[in-house]
């Protein structure tokens, strides 16, 4: 086998493991986000010779743990290994919204999840969230007072621990509110 068919090779297993777990709706997104990224037009016909495994860079990404294919709280925060408590509470989010089915959530629950998978203790949950919303656009308001993952903290979630990768994805997003968003002085 040719080094560039080794490196092709080795691209699409990895690029199959991150998007094995996501429904098709947000592999679509993602792939999207990622032909976009690199500047690809058009998808590969069906039918191209490629098939799917539940046994892709030797785990078993297609098992059912109840976690949707994520693996548990620990093995996804240590997988997507963010660096911010901001990164930290949107990686959180996602896993709360897509493996335990919770698309609405309170900060609490970011928390409790946090310690959950043993991850480093947030200084403060509560400002996290609100930066992660309202300067990053991660998370939105839901009803009720909670929070729900947006389009670009999916985007980043999907993309790390790829940090050059995340910051296409996010950046090719909408939604990222206004910089200043302070109220203005009179005079």
């Amino acid at each position: 086998m040719a080094n560039g068919d080794a490196n092709e090779l080795k691209a699409v297993q990895d690029a199959l493991a991150a998007l094995w777990p996501l429904d098709e709706e947000a592999r679509a997104r993602a792939m999207a986000g990622l032909a976009g990224a690199l500047g690809v037009t058009g998808t590969p016909a069906a039918g191209s010779g490629m098939k799917s495994s539940s046994n892709v860079g030797g785990a078993d990404a297609g098992s059912s743990n109840g976690a949707g294919g994520l693996g548990t709280p620990k093995q996804f925060l240590s997988l997507k290994a963010p660096e911010t408590d901001v990164e930290r509470v949107t990686v959180l989010g996602y896993y709360l919204t897509y493996a335990k089915g919770n698309p609405h959530f309170k900060t609490k629950e970011l928390s409790e999840l946090n310690i959950e998978a043993a991850g480093p203790r947030l200084s403060n949950a509560s400002y996290a969230a609100s930066n992660a919303q309202k300067k990053m656009g991660y998370l939105a308001s839901g009803p009720g007072g909670t929070k729900q993952i947006t389009a670009r903290g999916e985007a980043l979630v999907e993309n790390l621990p790829d940090r050059a990768a995340a910051k296409a994805a996010v950046e090719a997003l909408p939604g990222k509110p206004r910089a200043g968003g302070g109220r203005r002085k009179k005079g």
